[in-house]
């Protein structure tokens, strides 16, 4: 732009002026041809060409005007050649450059502003879907799964990462559950998982009008082999125990340890003839204690007392439990193995 812009055009710009005689020989503009030149001390760019300087300055008219000035001389005559233009003129293109580049940086700043933000756009979408997945994962709008992974770049790995850490937190989750609702010993479920069946059962049982029974297990003579062959023996025990009266039972009942050597087992959805069924399953579980344990080569003969509660659908939970109980303890005084039944 430098380079092909026109700077006007100034007749009236040059000077020939004669050093030796402080005189103009000529000018472009008339009235200063045969004039002295400016006394010393008025302009002082003349005074500098007047004592030698040649080039080109910026100087200020006698009207206080800028102006670009180049002074040359005649090498045959001595004399000086000034051209002048008015600094207006002069600088007008630098200015049009100035403007002309201060808009096209600000155009491309806009543009490259936009093809930035776009390309972070479609980069990070799939990490912008993810955290909306995630949140409402965590408000429990949807539930707990592996985000999907669009892309095998920086995000997909990140997305990858976390689908890891959530893998992770939901075995850790389960694994809690499981010790929060089964026995650590026996993996059967504990108390707290029994009442939640127990009230489930009740809810099914007052729905299509059936039955349920509670029986209350106790193991007989249990404190011997703690006493005489240690606690490990008698965890072994209670472990083996728990299987034996898990082959007893129906996948859709609940054998449960309470504690110590106490076991309840849960049948539902039971009709007319949930007493007879009751004993039924009772007498396979004092059957399956007619063998003995085998404990570090020791053998033990263990019995069971058997209290069982017979309800419907509007029984109270807890009353149905201590009725079992109740009915397991006349068991126990009688001193021998068997079951009693008490109907609510």
């Amino acid at each position: 732009m430098l380079q092909q812009s026109r700077i006007g055009d100034h007749r009236d710009s040059f000077l020939l002026i004669s050093p030796r005689d402080h005189q103009i020989i000529t000018a472009s503009q008339s009235e200063l041809t045969l004039q002295p030149t400016p006394e010393p001390g008025r302009d002082p760019l003349h005074d500098q060409a007047m004592a030698g300087y040649r080039g080109a300055a910026v100087a200020a008219t006698l009207q206080g005007e800028e102006e670009v000035r180049a002074i040359v001389q005649v090498p045959s005559t001595g004399w000086l050649v000034v051209a002048k233009l008015p600094g207006r003129d002069a600088f007008a293109t630098v200015a049009r450059v100035q403007s002309f580049t201060l808009r096209q940086a600000l155009i491309a700043f806009v543009v490259f502003s936009l093809l930035a933000c776009g390309g972070m756009y479609i980069v990070l979408r799939p990490l912008f879907r993810a955290a909306r997945h995630a949140d409402r994962m965590t408000r429990g709008e949807l539930p707990l799964e592996p985000l999907p992974i669009h892309r095998k770049d920086e995000v997909g790995y990140l997305i990858a990462s976390f689908n890891r850490l959530l893998r992770k937190l939901e075995d850790k989750q389960t694994e809690l559950a499981q010790m929060a609702h089964h026995d650590s010993l026996t993996g059967l479920p504990n108390r707290l998982l029994l009442s939640d069946r127990l009230h489930v059962a009740l809810a099914q049982a007052q729905r299509r009008e059936t039955r349920l029974a509670l029986l209350f297990m106790d193991l007989d003579s249990f404190k011997m082999i703690n006493d005489t062959l240690g606690h490990k023996a008698g965890d072994k025990v209670l472990w083996q125990a728990a299987q034996r009266l898990s082959g007893t039972v129906r996948q859709s009942d609940t054998l449960a340890r309470i504690g110590g050597d106490e076991f309840v087992l849960l049948l539902s959805d039971l009709d007319d003839k949930a007493e007879d069924i009751a004993r039924t399953v009772a007498g396979k579980c004092l059957e399956a204690f007619d063998t003995p344990f085998l404990v570090s080569g020791t053998s033990c003969r263990l019995g069971i007392s058997i209290g069982i509660a017979i309800g419907d659908g509007y029984s109270n939970p807890d009353s149905l439990l201590q009725a079992a109980d109740q009915a397991m303890y006349h068991v126990k005084k009688t001193g021998s193995s068997g079951c009693q039944t008490i109907r609510l």
